[in-house]
């Protein structure tokens, strides 16, 4: 679940125009594999297109691939910050291109509860019922990654009704209080047996 009075929506944040956010532990195997194809293969594409797009990678321990991956223009590794809720409400969409990955992805829960639209793949979405087209935006290969971001950085309307719609998924099904509830009648059933 998602502690959705940490992650919101906060009007008080300058958002930045044309930056995309990538968090995730930067040395677990499929979040490196996400942030180097990210930058590799999907950011310059948005770059050509786009010459003021900035992207960060956010996360604990970035590995040595990681942090070189600041040295391309547009790129930057930030490693841990304390206010994660900030970074992702400066920056205009939340770009998860993982191809792999273990148990839910609580990085997209996040984004979108703190108000952000994300473009992510199939396996990810469907893995924790998000909704192609209503409250995310899928991407099969880098084209279709740097052309949802595009997308999203020329219509702003787009991008908040996507957040809008995400962000209402999660306080419905992956909310603390939700979750908590969840756990007490189950147990509560349980131990009546």
């Amino acid at each position: 679940g998602v502690n959705t009075g940490v992650f919101f929506p906060d009007p008080g944040v300058e958002k930045k125009q044309h930056q995309i956010i990538f968090v995730g532990h930067l040395s677990v195997p499929h979040n490196v594999d996400a942030a180097v194809h990210l930058a590799e293969d999907i950011f310059p594409l948005v770059k050509s297109r786009n010459p003021d797009a900035e992207l960060l990678l956010v996360g604990a321990h970035p590995n040595p691939k990681v942090n070189s991956l600041g040295e391309i223009d547009g790129v930057k590794v930030t490693g841990y910050v304390d206010d994660l809720n900030r970074i992702l409400n400066q920056s205009t969409v939340f770009a998860a291109p993982l191809r792999f990955a273990a148990g839910v992805q609580n990085k997209v829960l996040e984004a979108c509860a703190a108000g952000l639209p994300v473009v992510t793949s199939p396996m990810v979405g469907n893995g924790i019922g998000l909704r192609e087209s209503e409250n995310v935006l899928y991407g099969s290969d880098q084209v279709e990654y740097a052309e949802h971001i595009l997308e999203l950085f020329a219509d702003p309307i787009i991008g908040l009704r996507i957040a809008e719609q995400a962000r209402a998924f999660v306080l419905k099904n992956y909310n603390w209080d939700l979750v908590n509830q969840r756990i007490n009648t189950i147990q509560s059933i349980q131990l009546s047996k």
